[in-house]
């Protein structure tokens, strides 16, 4: 069969049955439209992630407490001390390119009471930096 019979052949078909060729064509065209989309929502999340990623900062650098059962504490203890001000201003001195250091403790309150409301809240402490 040379390609000319096949056009003439497959374009004969195609106006024969032309419900089925219009929803064939409307499949293909939202198939490949979801398809886009997809990478493209898979893309901008991936970039948003990156961002968020990258405003944390290669220069930063947090020290958390974490949380012990009365054992370890007793142990951490008896070796550490934890980081006092005098830590942080030694961090301050021996690292170059330090601009502000500001420690801060967090405490879970019970309540906080109004006269006329009750809510739950954390507490933080910081320095005036």
């Amino acid at each position: 069969m040379k390609t000319r019979d096949a056009l003439v052949m497959s374009l004969s078909n195609l106006s024969a049955h032309k419900m089925r060729s219009a929803l064939a064509m409307l499949g293909v065209v939202f198939g490949v439209g979801a398809v886009i989309a997809m990478l493209s929502i898979g893309a901008g999340a991936e970039r948003e992630a990156l961002a968020m990623i990258q405003r944390l900062g290669m220069d930063n650098i947090l020290v958390r407490a974490r949380a012990y059962d009365s054992e370890q504490l007793e142990e951490i203890r008896e070796t550490s001390i934890g980081l006092s001000q005098r830590d942080l201003e030694a961090i301050a001195a021996a690292v170059p390119g330090v601009a502000e250091i500001a420690p801060k403790v967090e405490i879970e309150a019970w309540e906080v009471r109004s006269a006329t409301a009750t809510a739950e809240a954390t507490v933080w402490g910081v320095t005036p930096a």
